[in-house]
């Protein structure tokens, strides 16, 4: 049986293997920058829902909407 597609096998140069190797890399950083913004974000959400508890809280605490000044 002939090899239909001889240039599957060919092997890849040293460029063209460093070339994935830096694209695999690439990949690897990204996909740790993403999951760390993740889970900031998530930090965040979690942080915004305490102060939103304790805003509740002290509103009714005092019967009326708390008055900041800046």
């Amino acid at each position: 049986m002939s090899d239909s597609h001889p240039w599957l096998h060919m092997k890849l140069e040293d460029q063209e293997k460093k070339k994935i190797a830096d694209v695999y890399d690439e990949v690897t950083i990204l996909k740790k920058e993403v999951a760390q913004l993740q889970e900031s974000l998530q930090n965040s959400y979690l942080r915004i829902k305490e102060l939103k508890a304790q805003v509740d809280y002290y509103e009714k605490l005092n019967e009326h909407q708390l008055e900041f000044e800046f």
